[in-house]
This record gives structure tokens, C-alpha cells and sequence, in this order.
């Protein structure tokens, strides 16, 4: 009977050699060692897993952390920005686990990092993460939102997801912190507040169907677009089903398509202008959307001396300083301010400086109204440079 009990011991313990699956070797520990100076601690009362240090962690392909023996007490992972390679099976089977944060210096997550955490459902990924291994999120099935503290480019063209068993990552929503949607007009995503910002000038791109970098991105909440855009992109904001307040820029002249279609909770747009500046300037090209159907919101009266609070409110005394306009410059000058200088003819935008002189003028540009910041201003007069 002894002997065989040896045999079948012997059998197991060969068995567990070739296997993948971490063997448990001790028992948990609150605090330990994962690395040459790499740490781990947990929190009995948060249910946090931290891993603090520098530097790589180790591999856990037939040893086991730690903290594994009280996996099941974990509900959520943190990586400090000092650590640059989680290592592999690192966390594998924490399968009470809702969300996971890896930070600013980790490069690699290795291969089966997460795999079989059934219940994690938000990941964070550090902007420097450049690899995710095989199986790295294999059966994370509930895994939903997955936020990139990068850009959208730097995702799509240098983290490489290597090989199979990275489908949960791969169908979650991705949300990244910077991005591209037009040839001059880029966003910020604030993701604690749920902002979206864009900023810059002209026209924002036009999407297909499902194109759109905001496309089911239901985390948004707030959008704000700033003054100097000129047009929503067709398509731009379908579908964002968190979406419940639009902050839109005396700057607009058109919206694409379907921009905002199914936006369901879009209830209030507030707009940095008048109602008649609205009717007379903006064209809404909208079929079937959320803009035409919530409440618009306008500034009251000229002149423009008001802003939007954050929750809507208005600001009756808005004091902010601004230190550029952006002027349509209408034909090429070569006798004005440098800024000028590339301008083209047509509507091309250019920011300058703003300067007056009482006892020059241009015709190009004499009582044109100009808005940013919320104020306006007619321009009189512009200092020529000689």
C-alpha cells in the first residue's frame, strides 16, 4: 500500500513538472519578495495585491507567489511605475479580481499574466507597455474596458499582442488617453470624469459606420469641443450610450451625419454662442440624432462676456484672459505679422497674436466678428508690421 502511494505521489509530482499551471509550493504571506527588488503586500481590508520595486519580477512557471495562497481573497491588482516586466503566470487564477493597474514603467506583461482571472472586468495599461504575451488574458471572459494612459497610435502601431489567448483584451472596449480624429484637431480622455476633449482647428475626420474612435465608448460622459473646430465628423460620436452633456464652440459651422446617432442620454448642448448665431451659422446635417432631439443651451446676449461651468451653469463674469485670436485670413500678406506669413488664400486658420493700432486698419479683416474663449471680438483695426 505504501508503495503504491509512492508510485502515485511519484506520478503527481512528474505530472506537475510539465505542466503549465503554477504548482502551490507555501503558504501565503501578507508580505514577500517577487523579485530581485521587486515586492508584494496585501491589504486584508481593501482586498488590494500591490506590487511595489524596481525592475523586473519574477516568473512563476512552476513555483508560485507568495500571495497565491490567498488568491481568492483578492479583488484587485496594483503595479507600481516601478516595475518594467511582469512576469509570467505573476497572476494567474485570481479569479476573484475585478480590475488590474499596471503603471507607467512596466514594457512587458508576460505570457499568461492574468490568465484565468474569470472575474476581472477593468484593466489599465501604463503608456509604455510595449509587449502583452501569449495567453496573457486567456479566459478572462468578463473583461470589458481596457484604458491605455497612451496614445491611440501608439497602441495601434507598437504594443504587440503576441500570439493566441489575448481574445478578452483584444474584444474589450478600448479607451486611450490621447488621440487623433482630423487632420488638425487631436483629444484628451479624462478617464476618472469621463471628458472627452478635443482641441485644435478645422474639421474634425469623417467615420464609417463603426470607424469612429469614440464608436460604444460608453464611458464618455462629457464631451467638450473646444473653440477653433469647425465641423463634427459624420458618424463621430454614434452610439457613445454614457454621453450626457455636449459643450459646443462658437467656432461650429456643421455637423456630419448621424454624429451623434443613439446617444440615448444626451439630454442638455450647451452652446458658446446666441440662439441667433446658432440658427444663422450652424447647420446641423443630422438624420435620426440625439443633438436635434436634447435641449440647447445659449449664451443670452452680446457681448460675449459668459462661459460654461463644468455642470452647465453659466458664468456671467468670465474674466479669463486670452492671449491669441484666430483671424480667417482672406489673401496672402507678406506685410503683417510673421503668422501670417503661410497663410493661404481661402479660409485657412492661423493663430497670432492679437494686436490693435488705432491708426492703421485692413479691410480684409475691419469688423469681422471673431470668438474664442467665450468673448468676442471685432476687429478694428490690425498692427501691420513694416
Amino acid at each position: 500500500m505504501k508503495k503504491a502511494l509512492s508510485v502515485l505521489l511519484s506520478i503527481l509530482l512528474l505530472a506537475g513538472m510539465f505542466t503549465a499551471v503554477p504548482v502551490v509550493t507555501h503558504a501565503a504571506e501578507p508580505t514577500g519578495s517577487c523579485g530581485a527588488n521587486a515586492t508584494y503586500s496585501y491589504d486584508a481590508v481593501t482586498k488590494k495585491l500591490t506590487i511595489s520595486g524596481t525592475g523586473a519580477m519574477d516568473d512563476f512557471y512552476l513555483s508560485d507567489p507568495g500571495y497565491y495562497g490567498i488568491r481568492d481573497n483578492v479583488l484587485s491588482i496594483e503595479v507600481g511605475d516601478g516595475i518594467t516586466y511582469i512576469g509570467l503566470f505573476a497572476f494567474y487564477n485570481l479569479r476573484n479580481a475585478t480590475t488590474a493597474a499596471i503603471g507607467s514603467g512596466t514594457t512587458t506583461i508576460a505570457r499568461s499574466t492574468f490568465e484565468r482571472c474569470t472575474s476581472l472586468k477593468t484593466v489599465s495599461i501604463g503608456e509604455n507597455v510595449r509587449t502583452i504575451g501569449k495567453d496573457a488574458f486567456l479566459d478572462c471572459d468578463n473583461l470589458s474596458d481596457v484604458y491605455f494612459s497612451g496614445n491611440e497610435s501608439v497602441w495601434n502601431s507598437s504594443v504587440a499582442i503576441v500570439g493566441n489567448g489575448n481574445d478578452a483584451l483584444l474584444q474589450a472596449t478600448l479607451y486611450c488617453k490621447y488621440g487623433s480624429c482630423g487632420a488638425n484637431v487631436n483629444y484628451t480622455f479624462d478617464f476618472e470624469s469621463g471628458k472627452l476633449t478635443l482641441s485644435g482647428s478645422g474639421a474634425m475626420a469623417d467615420y464609417e459606420w463603426n470607424t469612429s474612435p469614440f464608436y460604444l465608448k460608453n464611458k464618455i460622459t462629457t464631451l467638450v469641443i473646444e473653440e477653433g473646430i469647425t465641423e463634427i465628423g459624420k458618424y463621430a460620436f454614434r452610439e457613445c450610450k454614457g454621453l450626457s452633456k455636449v459643450f459646443l464652440p462658437a467656432s461650429l459651422r456643421t455637423t456630419g451625419y448621424y454624429s451623434f446617432l443613439f446617444d440615448y442620454l444626451l439630454q442638455d448642448v450647451y452652446y458658446s454662442g446666441t440662439q441667433e448665431r446658432w440658427n444663422e451659422e450652424v447647420t446641423v446635417t443630422t438624420l435620426e440624432d440625439s443633438l436635434s432631439a436634447a435641449r440647447l443651451h445659449c449664451f443670452p446676449a452680446d457681448p460675449y462676456n459668459y462661459a460654461w461651468n463644468d455642470d452647465g451653469s453659466l458664468n456671467t463674469n468670465n474674466t479669463s484672459l486670452v492671449s491669441s485670436v484666430r483671424f480667417v485670413v482672406r489673401e496672402p500678406r507678406v506685410d503683417c505679422h510673421p503668422a501670417f506669413s503661410n497663410a493661404e488664400e481661402g479660409e485657412k486658420y492661423v493663430n497670432v497674436s492679437a494686436y490693435w493700432h488705432d491708426d492703421t486698419t485692413d479691410e480684409d479683416m475691419t469688423n469681422k466678428d471673431y470668438f474664442v474663449a467665450g468673448h468676442q471680438y471685432t476687429i478694428k483695426s490690425l498692427f501691420l508690421f513694416p
